[in-house]
């Protein structure tokens, strides 16, 4: 769900992920569709499901990918008995994908809540010297002075994105000096961030940058990323590991927390990732054996485990059997009716059949800035769909760095109000 700050209005954003004709994955935005109050479970089903029917992929989902909340979770229920259940695989078992960015992004939060005064006085000291243009003038003046690349600009972070968090210590941390000088040349400078805070900041990035690698892998749409899933997953578990003997009380509270988050949610979700690396031929079941005796310590656990995810394959692999024979005899008995009654009708387009992957970004902490939502939700969710739909096809034909447009993905919740992220260049341009 997409939210505007100033008017309290909710959108449901719908993705599509399917492969196309030319078995290329593709990924389109269906609808941005303004939700009114109240947004209960049964107004939010309702909502998707038509959307679903409107679109006739309703019988082609292979699985909805939703942000972890409970009102996400009671809605899977509900749309499962609006659906077909014989389009569904397993009876709907593997139809609920937990996102795992998001799941990724609440762990990191609930890490960075431990320290968050840890780095307090370099939040404020990046929100002091990128408040107005002169103060940056002179920030940057002083780095050449001090001959520190200005190349890379100072970043506010955002509190619903941890990934924020990551890239203004990572920077900031580049400008150790210049905050240092400018501490003793501005008297209203009164933040300057003390030399056990830079080495917390730095222990920070350097833990943070296998999860920022990850996400960025997990949020890509032009390949498949279900099978990168559980080996990557598994050397993070692995690495919060290690980082409990780190030797800093404030980092081993840090990973403490980040663990008891990924315990919550690694059952949920290992299931489905885990038959994603066994159908990938590079890996099969001996990715499951390699990592499993690292994670669980008790062997009994461990077999489990691996037993729970063969289940899943095969009981996959019996229903697409029962299926498939089922629409053999379907083509087979259509094919004679139609060669006596009308030998001109169209073949059923098999092409049709591929799975399409459909995700709902709900509860996300997306926010529409002050701009759009003073447009009428039907302009709203023309702009929306248009520019992803015409961005899409521009990559495609312009090799274009995606930094040289603003998008609609760059809107943030900016609680200064002094400056308002989100404005679509590219949109204004056409």
């Amino acid at each position: 769900m997409w939210t505007t700050g100033n008017q309290k209005k909710g959108y449901m954003a719908i993705t599509t992920h399917f492969i196309d004709e030319t078995w290329k994955l593709r990924s389109r935005i269906i609808r941005f569709i303004y939700v009114s109050c109240p947004h209960t479970v049964e107004v939010l089903c309702d909502v998707l499901v038509d959307c679903l029917m409107d679109w006739f992929i309703d019988r082609k989902l292979s699985t909805l990918t939703l942000d972890n909340c409970t009102t996400n979770d009671a809605m899977i229920n509900l749309i499962l008995n609006k659906l077909d259940n014989q389009s569904i695989w397993l009876e709907g078992s593997l139809l609920h994908m937990w996102c795992c960015a998001h799941i990724l992004n609440l762990i990191v939060r609930d890490g960075l809540d431990v320290i968050g005064n840890g780095i307090e006085n370099i939040r404020s000291s990046v929100a002091f010297w990128v408040a107005t243009p002169k103060r940056c003038e002179k920030f940057e003046e002083t780095a050449r002075i001090l001959k520190v690349s200005t190349s890379r600009k100072l970043v506010l972070d955002c509190k619903i994105r941890w990934n924020y968090t990551y890239k203004m210590l990572k920077v900031a941390i580049c400008y150790k000096d210049v905050f240092t000088r400018l501490k003793q040349r501005e008297p209203l400078y009164k933040s300057a961030p003390k030399e056990e805070e830079w080495e917390i900041a730095r222990d920070i990035c350097d833990k943070l940058k296998v999860f920022n690698s990850v996400t960025e892998l997990f949020s890509g749409t032009e390949y498949p990323t279900a099978n990168l899933y559980f080996p990557k997953i598994c050397e993070m578990k692995m690495s919060l590991k290690e980082w409990l003997c780190y030797g800093k009380s404030i980092i081993e509270r840090m990973v403490m927390r980040m663990l008891d988050k990924f315990e919550k949610y690694w059952f949920q979700i290992n299931g489905i990732m885990g038959m994603a690396t066994v159908l990938d031929p590079r890996y099969k079941l001996r990715l499951l054996h390699f990592y499993f005796p690292l994670i669980y310590t008790n062997g009994e656990d461990e077999n489990k485990e691996i037993e729970r995810i063969q289940g899943i394959c095969y009981n996959l692999l019996n229903e697409y059997s029962l299926k498939s024979k089922a629409s053999e005899v379907g083509a087979s008995y259509q094919s004679s009716a139609s060669s006596l009654t009308s030998p001109d009708e169209s073949e059923t387009d098999h092409m049709s059949k591929y799975d399409k992957f459909v995700a709902s970004d709900f509860e996300g902490g997306r926010f529409i800035s002050p701009y759009r939502s003073r447009l009428h939700h039907d302009t709203l969710e023309a702009l929306m769909c248009s520019q992803d739909w015409l961005w899409t096809e521009a990559k495609e034909i312009d090799a274009t760095p995606s930094e040289c447009y603003t998008t609609f993905h760059d809107d943030v919740d900016d609680e200064t109000n002094e400056e308002i992220l989100g404005t679509d260049t590219y949109l204004e341009e056409l």
